[in-house]
């Protein structure tokens, strides 16, 4: 399909409108455009979990090709075939991100520190979540905003693989985030839903046809809304980052011109994009002028490098806000190692697994129904009628025992010295590609699965079979 797309008349694959908008914003790249290559299969490493180099240096063992993203020095393109790294243990590990060239640089341009209080509006599915956890090392305090269940089950497994600890996630739509953390946060990322136009090219070579029946001016007011609580959420003199996927200047110069106008907030120089596929956004349309600044937003292109196209604006608050109050809410206080409901399930999950007790000093913990959580200490408290997850499920009580999570059992490392299962390689295969084994003359109960050193996952041995729980198989 891709060598016949050149030939064949886009125009007639296109609606009307759809290539009005396009020409309108392309002008004489539109050719260029909508028969651009795809975006390569590009992996972000997630250093919570290894080292740039040391999973460089893995790529290399494995002879896996890849480039260097031409911006980040984490993002990875894989030039090989990508199943030999999504079926891997360094995937089931976390150590690394399945994140297009192009979605890496609204948390770039973000720039979140360590200890901050910072907003994610629109988080699943979570690759730019754990992307924000990672440049604040798992420090501070990071809420997440998504209100659909459907996609906070992708959500929920990207931050648990990757080892997100100092995170609340709540289901509520970002709109509702500015008044119930009214100039809480020091930054906020809006990456809004849109029209998706930077998927044209791709469909067109995959289906033959655009299939979006969505309409950039319908879409403007959902992400109004969104920036406007993203404002309203940030401290004076915090960041806001907003982006979209979409080249549409209703979803993106517009939106931004209408908002500086109408609330305390300026435009910051993008400085850390530079590439030959960055360009300055609009500051005229269509002989319409917008706001000078809007210079100092970004988008970028398809070319000549094969980025996705993606709209970035970073704007800075300039002005506290009329004061708004919210509504008492019940709370969820997290605790310390030594609450009285906290300390007998630590000193017991301490005694099976062989840990020293002074490990979990450092941490909070929230007890619910079957499961203990624990978080990074800048948390103090949460909504609790929202609440959805916080940092890692440390064990679940299965019974009268409590049983480590795997992102438990990675988090903890070394420090489980006890209750240890230690297969071989042959066991190890034929584990992770079936998820039991038989494993006779084993008492019953829970365990840390070890790997060549490694600790990977929670397991059970239950009347002569071992179990691990596992989202898909894998290749050891």
């Amino acid at each position: 399909m891709e060598e016949k797309l050149s030939e064949l008349n886009v125009n007639e694959l296109l609606s009307p409108e759809i290539r009005a908008v396009l020409q309108d914003v392309l002008k004489e790249d539109y050719n260029r455009f909508v028969q651009s290559g795809a975006e390569p299969f590009t992996i972000r490493i997630n250093t919570l979990k290894t080292g740039v180099t040391e999973f460089l240096s893995l790529l290399n063992d494995k002879g896996i090709a890849y480039a260097l993203h031409p911006d980040l020095s984490d993002g990875v393109i894989i030039k090989g075939e990508r199943s030999v790294l999504t079926r891997s243990l360094a995937f089931f590990r976390g150590d690394f991100v399945v994140q297009g060239l192009s979605s890496q640089l609204p948390v770039r341009v973000l720039d979140p520190q360590p200890d901050e209080v910072v907003l994610d509006m629109a988080a699943s599915p979570g690759s730019k979540s754990t992307q924000i956890a990672a440049l604040m090392h798992n420090r501070g305090k990071l809420l997440l905003c998504d209100p659909s269940v459907h996609r906070q089950q992708s959500l929920l497994a990207n931050l648990l693989r990757a080892g997100v600890l100092n995170d609340v996630c709540m289901q509520i739509p970002g709109q509702r985030a500015g008044k119930m953390f009214f100039e809480y946060f020091d930054r906020a990322l809006v990456d809004a839903p849109c029209s998706a136009f930077s998927k044209i090219p791709e469909q067109l070579r995959r289906d033959g046809l655009w299939n979006s029946l969505v309409v950039p001016d319908r879409l403007h007011n959902t992400q109004y809304h969104l920036l406007v609580s993203a404002i309203k959420a940030v401290k004076p003199g915090g960041v806001i980052v907003y982006s979209t996927c979409t080249l549409p200047v209703e979803e993106n110069e517009r939106l931004i011109d209408r908002i500086i106008c109408e609330y305390p907030v300026s435009v910051d120089e993008i400085t850390c994009l530079t590439g030959p596929s960055v360009y300055p956004g609009f500051t005229e349309f269509k002989s319409g002028r917008l706001h000078a600044d809007l210079r100092h937003t970004r988008r970028i292109m398809p070319y000549p490098e094969p980025f996705e196209a993606f709209y970035i604006a970073r704007l800075r608050k300039t002005g506290a806000m009329s004061p708004f109050i919210p509504e008492p809410q019940p709370m969820h206080n997290f605790r310390d190692a030594d609450d009285p409901e906290i300390k007998p399930v630590l000193e017991l999950v301490c005694s099976v697994w062989g840990i020293e007790p002074s490990f979990f000093r450092p941490y909070r913990f929230l007890p619910t129904r079957k499961k203990i959580w624990m978080i990074a200490a800048g948390w103090e408290q949460a909504p609790a009628e929202f609440f959805v997850k916080a940092g890692i499920p440390l064990a679940e009580c299965k019974g009268r025992l409590w049983k480590l999570t795997t992102p438990a059992v990675q988090l903890l490392g070394h420090a489980v010295t006890r209750t240890i299962i230690r297969p071989d390689e042959r066991q190890m295969r034929e584990l992770f590609a079936t998820g039991s084994i038989p494993w006779p003359g084993a008492a019953n109960g829970y365990y840390a699965l070890e790997y060549a050193g490694e600790m990977l996952a929670a397991a059970s041995i239950m009347h002569g079979i071992l179990k691990v729980s596992l989202p898909q198989t894998f290749d050891v």
